[in-house]
């Protein structure tokens, strides 16, 4: 049996594509599935494979060394939030390049061969990388490997490269916040901030450690020079429709939910990662006021990371509508967020403008509020709003939110009948193939094309 090896990091935002496809392949047990990334996804590749049942199961590589998640703790960069603008989004970049420094070339050395010892133990047919792994990128190009490249957000940000002289003066700059198509005045800031984040990369540098040490020897650098390009780097690019993994209906994930979502309701989650600030917090909940006594017959559920039990003054805008049942407040939501956005009972999502959550709510039909806080995000509320599938909700307060602000692009999402027939056709479109079986065939392709 041929193998495929899938190479992601280990946070939620990145890996689950990989996930949904590493499933399709597991429900047919046609290829050994294997999976490389950080310790902390260990157990959820057996949390897969304990609902999958297969004969074979999938089998964990681990990758030594640390995740995205614990370069970003140890620099003290904390989340990537920022405002949008050149200043906004160079901010971002440079808690990147921060978090990124923060590498020890000995750790990096040990990641990049732990990689290279992968390779030899599995000899997969195709390797597909996330590639926000450059270390993977990295092994990848040392054993003249073509990755295919897996990744969930929008075509613009997979072939960068190939977009020419558009990168400048047709499309805003990741993280400006810019409109599209980029007004010729802001042409001149456009190129200004892409060259600002070249430089921030090409610059970069780990710090040192004793003269002698292997990383030294290597000369290898976490820092990429640029994301690869499909038609250099990779295997042939391939578009494939949103990779949802199967779920379970809400009824049997979660019926408590199931049993309380019977009216239109808002569903508010800002990610995995997103705690607001108290300030936030409040501001959201005056919004979320605005809004309930505006549409008597809607309620709110909103994932909420944060105390609001110990807040007065939250507790003083919201606690009624909390005791009457028409707001629910928790933490986490077990069930997975498509399950719920599938019910047909979310009348709007609010959420931060990540790639899985703008192309969940596509496939479900749903409009959209975004809240972005950084980076992609900003290109998502852009995005969102240039296609007619909802509203950005916090063009002046990003990337924290304003009451009035908020409330009037909750409001204008509820009421607007271009919105629900736009969302209507983009779910239409989206039911034609499920994007992880596409991606599943195109990878079969790839396997039985490199094993010739």
């Amino acid at each position: 049996m041929a193998n495929i090896l899938f190479l992601t990091n280990s946070e939620l935002g990145q890996c689950n594509v990989a996930f949904a496809i590493a499933e399709e392949f597991l429900r047919r047990g046609e290829y050994g599935v294997h999976i490389g990334s950080y310790s902390q996804l260990a157990a959820n590749v057996e949390q897969l494979n304990q609902r999958i049942e297969t004969r074979t199961p999938a089998t964990f590589h681990e990758i030594y060394g640390p995740c995205m998640t614990d370069l970003a703790i140890r620099s003290d960069v904390g989340l990537l939030c920022h405002p949008p603008g050149v200043a906004g989004a160079m901010k971002g970049f440079n808690k990147i390049s921060t978090a990124m420094s923060s590498w020890k070339h000995s750790e990096y050395a040990k990641a990049y061969r732990s990689i290279l010892a992968m390779f030899e133990r599995v000899k997969p047919a195709v390797v597909i990388v996330d590639p926000l792994l450059h270390v993977g990128l990295d092994a990848c190009k040392t054993a003249n490997i073509k990755p295919a490249i897996l990744w969930p957000v929008p075509v613009k940000d997979v072939v960068t490269l190939e977009q020419g002289s558009k990168i400048v003066w047709h499309y805003p700059a990741v993280g400006s916040g810019f409109p599209y198509p980029l007004p010729f005045k802001l042409i001149p800031s456009n190129l200004y901030l892409i060259f600002q984040i070249a430089m921030t990369f090409a610059s970069g540098k780990t710090p040192q450690e004793d003269p002698g040490s292997e990383k030294d020897v290597e000369r290898r650098n976490p820092f990429p020079w640029g994301m690869p390009s499909p038609k250099r780097h990779c295997n042939s690019p391939h578009l494939s429709p949103r990779w949802i993994s199967l779920r379970e209906p809400l009824s049997k994930s979660d019926p408590e939910m199931e049993a309380w979502l019977t009216k239109p309701t808002v569903l508010i989650s800002l990610g995995s990662h997103m705690k607001p600030t108290p300030e936030i917090a409040v501001q959201m909940a005056k919004a979320v006021k605005i809004v309930l006594g505006k549409h008597p017959g809607k309620q709110v559920l909103w994932k909420l990371r944060w105390e609001w039990e110990e807040s007065k003054e939250f507790q003083d805008i919201l606690g009624p509508a909390v005791a009457e049942g028409r707001v629910l407040i928790t933490p986490w939501i077990k069930a997975d967020i498509m399950s719920v956005l599938e019910t047909g009972r979310i009348a709007a999502y609010v959420h931060h403008g990540g790639a899985n959550s703008y192309h969940e709510a596509c496939k479900a039909g749903t409009p959209q509020v975004i809240l972005p806080q950084w980076l992609d995000t900003y290109d998502c509320a852009t995005r969102v709003e240039y296609l007619g599938l909802g509203a950005h909700g916090s063009r002046t307060s990003a990337p924290g939110a304003e009451a009035t602000e908020f409330a009037e692009a909750m409001d204008r999402v509820l009421g607007d009948e271009g919105i629900r027939t736009k969302v209507a056709a983009i779910k239409d479109l989206c039911q034609t193939t499920e994007g992880r079986i596409v991606a599943h065939d195109r990878i079969v392709e790839l396997a039985k094309q490199n094993t010739l």
